[in-house]
């Protein structure tokens, strides 16, 4: 053992203090709760402790625990970090044991729960690499593998999280993120023959065997499983020198045979030269892999040393399934956790850390076990409103009258538009602060209501007349929330979460009215109609729609409509078309779809890449692309306006009397538009936009950004609306 102050060995020969007995029970008292518990007290957390206590009391005792207390007292006064770095190369036996549950005994504490002590698994390697100089953006290929004769993953829901969780860089071009659907072998060499990738996440099936060891399973030409051994996967990465990181979050992407350390699929990716490998030892739940994936991507997209990543994934893990956390396992190839430099960009203020201290690592190599240190020098009385009528009494819902089929549009676009000099909009007032929040929406025009969804997992309501704090609404079995929507009625808004729950809340009893549990993966968005009736949700691929009780009404999803399966992308936006006619949907393939009441497809528009946000309004349909250009179409589909912007646009809203409209951006920018796209006004913000909605006076704009602030900004004279009348003011002579 080697550590920054001082080095030491075990005084006895180092015995595994479990047995594969007591492993073997381990995995079976946790497995039956994988993904579902979600308290503090379950009995099978004590596993947990007990497990780890008797690993790091028979690793860390005498001289080597001394060593470990004064390294850790050593890196705090510092201000470093200090990684537990387990060389295993010559102790094959001792790999099947879950070394990432090292407990510590004295400080009640998990090493591997926290950055500043993070359980590594290193491959001593002959020639260590150094960290890539990679020229932003980071490109990510996200390979997904359900073969139809295997147990169905919930696929698309963790592609959809790791898109959302890299959003704000892929629309700053800081990460570059491709998916190749329903991977074969071949399709894989194609994909990386064509283009360098300096991530490769895997999403499917792994197995293991004592016969033939570690495989993922990928598809045949017939859509059935093809068993993809450990080495002929590495055939096909090893010459990948772009290729920094592998995740495999498939089942038992980790385990091998005790006797061939190399037999798992992670173990021989390190072996063959990838530098870092994430990998689950056993089994995962959908759930725990989806939520990994998020807080994982956001820590390396920031910056954070691979190990930091990792145990911010795990942190992410043991919020929503105490049993998991220890299931991804970190494998390195060099003895540094940073895999990239990065030159030629620099990371955007919004996501610019203070430089990641240097760390002190502790790493162990003997044929004691894992183990110890080498240093390496690297943290507000609701007012009277509109009440919507008891939910019974409602008429039941009106039957969408039938659209005319339209054939799919080919896009034929104006040119593009020349941002003129116009008028920058100053804040005039300052709201209160909501605190930090995913999305804010405007209420019905009456009641000035604008609702905030809060990091903090409550749902916020001001009037924004006077600035107070109306409601508060939040439950104790509900997750956070991402999205809001508004129908007729003031009393009720509409909440998405980040598990697949929905909730329609009301707001004078601070309650929910409705909880509605989708099932199959997070949901993606909502909608309420324009008559306060119906509720319309997308997951992945599935379209529903509930009154609402939230009593099912009819399932518009593409894959039960017979042969009519026409999305195969994740749907992320939907809204209900005026009159509430139609549906219109639109996909991170490109396209916006006009649903009608049964489920076809009567008018598409494409876009060159993933739609990023939608607004309807009678006569026009405004759509934003991760191109980076907002769209105004007519209802028959002819594409009348696109500009472009410098940062792909995310949220779109009309004003009261659907002349004008906001346009929130990626590059921290707010344009005012009018009905044929000709930019009036700009408003220039200080983070990232979380929402741009028009104040129901007609005189001025609401910004709001991700840390919560709310600014109010005066329109120019010629631009503001007569709130009584709803036309545009217009100068005096």
């Amino acid at each position: 053992m080697s550590s920054p102050v001082d080095e030491g060995t075990l005084d006895a020969p180092f015995e595994p203090p479990v047995s594969d007995l007591e492993i073997e029970n381990f995995l079976l008292k946790t497995s039956g709760a994988r993904g579902r518990t979600r308290w503090v007290g379950n009995p099978n957390t004590e596993v947990l402790r007990t497990l780890g206590g008797k690993l790091f009391d028979a690793l860390f005792q005498g001289h080597v625990r001394e060593c470990l207390r004064n390294s850790v007292d050593h890196a705090a006064r510092h201000g470093e970090r200090l990684r537990i770095r387990l060389r295993l190369d010559e102790c094959g036996e001792l790999a099947s044991l879950p070394w990432e549950l090292l407990f510590d005994t004295e400080d009640q504490s998990f090493l591997a729960l926290s950055d500043q002590t993070p359980v590594v698994r290193y491959l001593h390697a002959r020639r260590p690499l150094k960290p890539l100089t990679v020229t932003l953006p980071l490109r990510v290929l996200v390979v997904v593998s359900s073969p139809e004769d295997l147990v169905a993953l919930d696929v698309e829901a963790e592609r959809t999280k790791i898109d959302e969780a890299l959003k704000v860089l892929t629309q700053q071009a800081i990460a570059d993120v491709r998916h190749l659907d329903n991977a074969d072998l071949e399709s894989l060499q194609d994909v990386l023959l064509t283009d360098e990738y300096h991530v490769l996440h895997f999403v499917g099936h792994g197995s293991y065997d004592t016969n033939s060891g570690g495989a993922l399973m990928f598809t045949d030409e017939y859509g059935r499983s093809r068993r993809v051994s450990a080495d002929d996967l590495a055939v096909q990465l090893r010459d990948r020198t772009s290729l920094r990181l592998v995740v495999l979050n498939a089942c038992e992407g980790a385990t091998g045979d005790p006797s061939d350390r190399f037999s798992a699929v992670a173990d021989n990716l390190v072996l063959r030269g990838i530098p870092a490998v994430v990998a689950m030892r056993s089994e995962i739940s959908d759930l725990a892999a989806v939520r990994f994936a998020t807080a994982f991507y956001l820590a390396v997209a920031v910056g954070r040393p691979i190990d930091a990543a990792v145990a911010e994934g795990r942190k992410r893990i043991q919020s929503v399934s105490p049993l998991e956390w220890a299931t991804p396992v970190l494998y390195l190839r060099s003895g540094s956790a940073r895999l990239f430099d990065i030159s030629g960009s620099t990371v955007p203020e919004p996501l610019a850390t203070r430089a990641t201290p240097t760390m002190p690592m502790v790493g162990t190599r003997s044929s004691a076990p894992p183990a110890a240190a080498e240093p390496v020098r690297t943290t507000e009385t609701m007012p009277p409103v509109e009440t919507m009528p008891p939910v019974e009494t409602m008429p039941p819902a009106e039957t969408v009258p039938p659209v005319e089929t339209k054939p799919p549009v080919e896009e034929t676009e104006p040119p593009l538009e020349t941002l003129p000099p116009v008028e920058t909009l100053r804040p005039v007032e300052t709201m209160p602060s909501v605190g930090a929040c995913e999305h804010v929406a405007m209420g019905p025009v009456p009641s000035g209501l604008l609702a905030a969804a809060c990091k903090d997992g409550v749902i916020r309501v001001l009037n924004v007349f006077n600035g107070r704090l109306v409601s508060e609404c939040s439950a104790p079995d509900v997750a956070r929330p991402l999205r809001l929507a508004w129908g007729k009625w003031p009393r009720n808004v509409a909440s998405s979460h980040v598990d697949d729950r929905v909730v329609i809340w009301d707001l004078e009893a601070e309650a929910p009215a409705c909880v509605i549990r989708v099932g199959g993966g997070p949901v993606t968005a909502i909608a309420l109609s324009h008559d306060g009736r119906q509720l319309a949700v997308t997951c992945g691929t599935r379209i529903l729609i509930y009154d609402t009780r939230g009593q099912a009404i009819v399932d518009l999803s593409p894959r039960e409509r017979g042969k009519r399966r026409w999305a195969t992308a994740a749907l992320d936006h939907v809204l209900f078309a005026p009159r509430d006619r139609c549906l219109i949907v639109g996909g991170s393939d490109g396209i916006v779809r006009q649903i009608d009441a049964d489920g076809r497809v009567t008018m598409e528009l494409r876009h060159p890449e993933a739609v990023t946000a939608l607004a309807v309004a009678p006569g026009q349909l405004a759509t934003g692309s991760a191109d980076g250009r907002l769209r105004l179409w007519s209802w028959d589909g002819v594409c009348q306006h696109r500009g472009q912007r410098d940062g792909p646009v995310g949220y779109l809203a009309y004003s009261a009397d659907n002349t004008l409209l906001a346009a929130a951006s990626a590059d921290r920018r707010v344009l005012v538009h009018d009905r044929s796209g000709a930019v009036l006004a700009r408003a220039e913000l200080r983070g990232r936009a979380v929402g741009a909605v028009f104040h129901p006076d007609g005189t001025s704009l609401i910004t709001a950004t991700s840390d919560g602030t709310l600014e109010r900004r005066l329109l120019p004279p010629a631009v503001q609306q007569n709130p009584t009348s709803g036309t545009r003011r217009r100068e005096e002579p």
